[in-house]
């Protein structure tokens, strides 16, 4: 029997670390398109520098060559901004450079949106804002106007902020933007902590208000009930002077003194009822709580009154 011929050499295969070494000599291309631009249409409210601004950073992040990057524009591109790319020449399609500033001229600001837009930075409000939103806000505008030094930045800022921050800001006599910010920042906190003091404070009496409502309403129940008198069960001043002269009766030994109690009773008790009767008219016709009171309160001096002549 034929022995076995020996297999075939294995060829050599290259080591892990060389081909790690190929492959990080190249740059690979990202494929994700989570951050790709969004489309352009040429309109008036689209911020051509921003967009510009944003292809070159997506440029770089995606490793694109200029040729690249204009081969994305011309479908990214749509309406107006698609007829003006149609219209340029075959060299301002070519030259990244020459594109971006035929571009911007194009659809960058013009005259009448620059002059809009400074208005606009020098009249900026704080408002409802806190601290770092306004800054935010203000410096976002600030770089549509690229020929803003930060100095006249920083002093649109402080124009558009809250009159006690402005305040403490201009003592501060900062020197940059770090130091504004802050410094802003102080007066913010400073003042909501003045303002939640106040809240407490107010909070308290509130809570003082309603425990004092509570104890006025059930004074009120009470005055209410309180107001029930004789008089209101009686048909008559008469009727009422006649129970009292019952109670003088048997409460001496004397006819001729429980006569003369009787009188008594009598006189004081036109005088006061006439006076508590206006009274409590009065409350009616006016539905008032205090004279409904005082009404109640005429009761109890007829309650008085009366005992005070039995007694004497």
């Amino acid at each position: 029997m034929a022995e076995p011929e020996n297999p075939p050499p294995t060829p050599p295969q290259p080591s892990t670390s060389h081909a790690a070494e190929a492959v990080g000599n190249i740059t690979p291309k990202r494929s994700d398109d989570k951050y790709a631009p969004t489309l352009f249409y040429g309109k008036s409210n689209e911020d051509a520098d921003t967009y510009v601004a944003y292809i070159e950073r997506y440029k770089a992040y995606k490793h694109l060559s200029d040729d690249e990057v204009l081969e994305l524009l011309s479908v990214l591109l749509r309406d107006a901004a698609s007829d003006f790319y149609d219209s340029l020449t075959t060299d301002r399609k070519t030259n990244w450079t020459d594109f971006k500033n035929t571009f911007l001229k194009r659809f960058g600001l013009s005259t009448a949106q620059r002059w809009n837009d400074t208005n606009k930075l020098w009249t900026e409000k704080q408002g409802e804002m806190n601290v770092d939103d306004y800054v935010t806000k203000v410096t976002r505008l600030a770089k549509r106007l690229p020929d803003l030094d930060e100095a006249m930045v920083r002093h649109a800022i402080i124009r558009g902020l809250k009159s006690h921050i402005r305040s403490h800001v201009l003592q501060a006599d900062v020197r940059s933007m770090a130091e504004l910010l802050h410094a802003a920042r102080v007066a913010e906190m400073a003042s909501s902590a003045a303002d939640a003091e106040v809240s407490g404070a107010l909070e308290e009496l509130r809570e003082s208000n309603r425990q004092q409502l509570t104890a006025f309403q059930q004074l009120s129940e009470r005055i209410n009930k309180l107001s029930m008198t004789p008089l209101d069960n009686a048909t008559t001043q008469n009727d009422y002077a006649a129970a009292n002269l019952r109670a003088a009766y048997v409460s001496t030994t004397s006819p001729a003194a429980a006569h003369h109690r009787l009188v008594a009773v009598q006189a004081t008790a036109t005088t006061v009822a006439n006076n508590h009767q206006r009274r409590r008219t009065d409350a009616r016709q006016l539905n008032s709580p205090t004279l409904r009171a005082t009404a109640a309160v005429d009761t109890m001096h007829i309650v008085v009154a009366l005992l005070s002549t039995l007694i004497a």
